[in-house]
């Protein structure tokens, strides 16, 4: 295989994972959105905060594994504020309560570290503090007596980020909100955990309801000339239209927000979560644009399960050609079986589909942007490529006799 053709395959088989990618993207983005994961994995966080870690044991290792990539949606449907007071008492606060979409999404999936302190310190001070009273006071008291009944190890932290304050309640709530940001940096690897674990599932059923097997596409790609033109040219006229969509689906990021300070007046840098929001209708059209094109690289690569009741048509028509079908015939015939890809691909081997199917899955699991930025980087390295120089037969001069090799550059 030459490096021009090696390339060749490279961007077929990375435009089919991108195809696929967005195609899983789409549908984990609504299951996140129908089942809140984002707002039950920050109750995850917020709770193992202000109620102590859970270091609850499942089993083996990978169990261990399992259970905490799935904690984030499975866990808290089931599990209340049972032996969580302190994570109570803070969802149950106006500031905190009245961020939820819903009564069904109750729960906010987005919290400011400045709601997080402002909500501790309030907690802290009591319900009865009306301003006149001393907040380092009431805030120390609180925490000698633990009358909020916090957990040991939230206790133990709070009260150090208290000492360390010195009794300033603005620097207490600085903190507070450091505190808060440097969980919520850990919690968006837990969240990015998760949604690689959901794409990948998502992706072992697409690999099967398609019938998507990596090593039988790099097999057409590298021994399909037709094949390999075809998906080339489909993926540098679709790598621009793509670019929109998949900006949509970058991960939750967390970023530098340049605010002033209460304190100072002067200009401070805060993290901030930036949790993506994607309606319904931009997802649908994504959603139909993604396979309109999966529809054409399955047409180019042959691939996908037989439709029973199209082939009865081929059959058909081998029936009504008689014993002996005509070169016309054979060629409807023909056309017709690869349009309804009545057989399987020659190139796909029944004993090696299913790690075909899970390495297509394992592609889909890291993202359609890490697809879209390598088919970019491929593209770019393909067009930077000189042409090949190409000598033609040789032909024989008639006046001279002697002959002549005539170099053409291809491109």
């Amino acid at each position: 295989m030459t490096g021009s053709v090696a390339i060749d395959v490279v961007i077929g088989l990375v435009f089919v994972y991108l195809l696929y990618s967005l195609l899983a993207t789409i549908i984990q983005e609504l299951i996140t959105k129908w089942l809140g994961l984002r707002s039950r994995m920050l109750l995850r966080a917020v709770s193992r905060m202000l109620d102590d870690a859970d270091n609850k044991k499942y089993g083996g290792r990978f169990l261990n594994l399992f259970v905490e990539l799935f904690r984030g949606f499975i866990f808290y449907f089931v599990d209340s504020f049972k032996d969580r007071p302190f994570a109570k008492k803070f969802y149950e606060h106006p500031v905190i309560k009245y961020l939820g979409e819903s009564s069904y999404s109750s729960k906010p999936s987005y919290l400011n570290a400045s709601n997080f302190s402002q909500v501790i310190v309030d907690i802290l001070r009591g319900a009865a503090y009306d301003g006149t009273q001393s907040q380092k006071d009431q805030i120390k008291s609180a925490l000698d007596n633990n009358i909020e009944n916090i957990s040991p190890e939230t206790l133990r932290q709070i009260k150090m980020l208290f000492a360390e304050s010195k009794g300033d309640v603005e620097k207490f709530r600085a903190l507070l909100e450091k505190w808060f940001n440097e969980v919520m940096e850990r919690c968006s690897g837990w969240f990015k955990k998760q949604t690689q674990l959901i794409l990948f599932l998502i992706g072992l059923g697409i690999a099967y309801q398609f019938n998507v097997d990596t090593l039988a596409i790099c097999k057409i790609l590298a021994n399909d000339k037709n094949a390999r033109e075809e998906m080339v040219k489909l993926a540098i006229a679709s790598e621009g239209k793509y670019e929109k969509t998949v900006k949509l689906f970058e991960k939750d990021s967390i970023i530098h927000d340049t605010i002033k300070s209460k304190k100072t007046g002067k200009p401070d840098s805060i993290l901030t979560i930036r949790v993506r929001y994607i309606p319904d209708p931009i997802l649908s059209n994504a959603q139909k644009k993604v396979m309109a094109d999966i529809d054409k690289a399955n047409n180019i690569l042959g691939l996908g399960w037989p439709d029973k009741k199209a082939c009865a048509k081929c059959d058909g028509l081998l029936k009504c050609a008689g014993t002996e079908p005509s070169k016309a015939d054979h060629k409807k015939i023909a056309e017709c079986e690869k349009t309804n890809r009545c057989k399987v691909n020659p190139y796909q081997n029944k004993s090696t589909m299913l790690v075909g199917w899970i390495l297509t899955a394992l592609a889909i699991s890291l993202g359609a942007p890490f697809w879209f930025d390598l088919l970019n980087k491929v593209v770019a390295i393909r067009s930077s490529i000189k042409p090949q120089a190409q000598v033609t037969p040789t032909e024989t001069d008639s006046r001279t006799g002697t002959t002549a090799s005539t170099i053409n550059r291809v491109g």
